[in-house]
């Protein structure tokens, strides 16, 4: 079975092709849909690539046919090479119109260029579903994997498939029910049918590159021959100050398409694309000089038509350092949710950290893997570890303070507060007491969704020497005088005991505040 060879890019392209398809289930917006064209544009670009470097296959394979006196079976298959190529250009063609059928119906294009109805969702899931183009293209995308494996006697599967025959969603239990064309084209911006369009048509350019590729090594076509001619610099040293001078060696590079040649680290195989090796694998140190730097090494080896090429390649491991930003500054506070972010400059977006700690529990944002939520248990300190990709990178301590106690303003009516040492006028008692838990100016600047308080039980009472003559114990913090102006007499005291005040957390929890009874108090003028 031929196993069309996808590039970085390819793979990259289609993973986020996939990952907007999955977006649009949920939300329909700009973003998305700009996304969209840029994946559609970035595809496009590939197809062109392909359909260049397909053609050059051709040319090797005429090239070979030729060297080798232009022989009756050899000729023969440059006649296949050639009727894929025909086919292949059939399909692109017959899938370009498409596209543009696509544009003409959602409105065309404007003075700029630009698609007008990039964000119709109507328009083109009829035209590929209702009207049945979708099964139109099934059905020709189909053919063609049939055509290859016809004419190589090896199994293409098919291109377009049923939700229940593709890798990807049969074993979603709603998408793979779903047909083809329902499956690519339900609920679909145009932008999103263009790019799904094109998707497919990089699958036809990987399918004949696979088929030629074979055809190719049939007449010798894949004897080494340097094809690709680039330019390469090896530089003196990986990191440069400013002010000192930069070295390299600049050479030219070569390889051919026809041959993968088999290449090592450290005597472990690597995987080949397109010539090149991919290297990949989590740098480490045990120790760091004074600049955070260690120099490391690697065996390189290249084993090219029987030749062994060999090379010790150094490279820098730099030691990620952690930036943490947090409103609490340097100290967090007990039993609060203290966001904090963490970062780490030296790893960019490779940066992928998980969190634990000690003396606090950790709670990651879930739509931003550098910020967290730190909640101090009751230590002096918390210490937080960071990893990523299970390699550690550093911690952080940081001191734990306790939440400083509020204070507590007694107000009138108007939510004026009442001056205590100058007393009321009987004629101007309130109507109304109304209590305000206040918290710390800093504790409020820090943590706003902590610094939310209110008192929960209280008392006032109306005293007359040492004789008490009302007393009530409200259930909120406001409590109505008015039944009290007739028997108010100067002299009287007006007595609040403040015994419980609860503050709600980030979380809307609320938690009694371990504070000393309060007591406040005026006197009747």
């Amino acid at each position: 079975m031929a196993e069309p060879k996808l590039s970085p890019r390819q793979k990259m392209i289609g993973m986020m092709y996939l990952f907007l398809t999955s977006m649009l289930a949920l939300q329909v917006s700009n973003t998305v849909l700009n996304r969209f064209v840029f994946i559609n544009k970035s595809l496009e670009k590939q197809v062109l690539d392909n359909n260049i470097s397909n053609g050059n296959i051709i040319v090797r394979i005429s090239d070979a046919v030729d060297e080798r006196g232009n022989r009756e079976a050899d000729q023969a298959i440059l006649d296949k090479a050639k009727t894929i190529r025909a086919e292949t250009q059939k399909i692109i063609k017959y899938t370009k119109d498409l596209k543009e059928e696509m544009v003409r119906i959602t409105g065309g294009r404007d003075e700029n260029d630009q698609i007008v109805g990039i964000q119709d969702q109507d328009k083109v899931a009829n035209l590929m579903i209702n009207k049945k183009k979708g099964i139109e293209l099934k059905e020709t995308l189909n053919e063609y994997s049939k055509l290859l494996s016809d004419q190589l006697g090896q199994d293409f599967p098919d291109i377009a498939m049923d939700g229940r025959d593709d890798p990807v969603f049969q074993n979603d239990k709603e998408q793979k029910m779903k047909n083809f064309s329902t499956l690519y084209f339900e609920n679909t911006p145009t932008a999103a049918g263009l790019a799904s369009v094109t998707q497919l048509e990089t699958e036809v350019m990987s399918y004949e590159k696979a088929a030629l590729e074979i055809l190719a090594q049939q007449v010798g076509a894949g004897e080494v021959k340097f094809d690709k001619v680039f330019v390469m610099a090896k530089p003196e040293a990986k990191y440069v100050a400013a002010g000192t001078n930069y070295k390299a060696d600049l050479f030219l590079a070569a390889s051919s398409s026809a041959v993968d040649p088999e290449m090592f680290r450290n005597g472990s195989p690597l995987p080949v694309e397109d010539g090149f090796g991919k290297i990949e694998f989590k740098a480490s140190a045990k120790s760091f000089d004074k600049n955070g730097q260690s120099k490391q090494t690697y065996v390189a080896e290249i084993n090219y038509n029987d030749s062994l090429f060999r090379e010790e390649i150094e490279y820098i491991v730099v030691k990620p350092t952690l930036q943490i930003t947090s409103d609490a500054v340097k100290a967090l506070y007990l039993n609060c949710g203290n966001p904090l972010n963490v970062q780490c400059p030296q790893l960019g977006t490779q940066f992928a950290p998980t969190f634990s700690a000690t003396g606090a529990q950790v709670f990651p944002e879930p739509n931003n893997r550098t910020s967290i939520t730190v909640l101090p248990t009751g230590a002096r300190s918390v210490k937080l570890n960071v990893n990523s990709g299970g390699v550690f990178i550093g911690s952080e301590t940081f001191p734990v303070r306790r939440v400083p106690s509020p204070t507590i303003s007694l107000l009138n009516e108007s939510r004026q507060e009442i001056d205590e040492a100058k007393g009321v006028a009987v004629r101007a008692l309130p109507r109304q007491i109304v209590l305000k838990a206040n918290p710390d100016p800093d504790f409020a600047n820090a943590l706003p969704k902590e610094a939310r308080y209110r008192v929960t039980r209280w008392r006032i009472t109306l005293a007359s020497g040492g004789d008490i003559k009302q007393r009530q114990e409200p259930t909120s913090e406001a409590f109505n005088l008015n039944a009290w102006r007739s028997i108010a007499r100067k002299g009287d005291r007006v007595v609040i005991e403040i015994f419980e005040v609860q503050r709600a957390n980030y979380k809307n929890d609320a938690e009694k505040v371990s504070m000393s009874k309060v007591t406040k108090q005026f006197t009747l003028l």
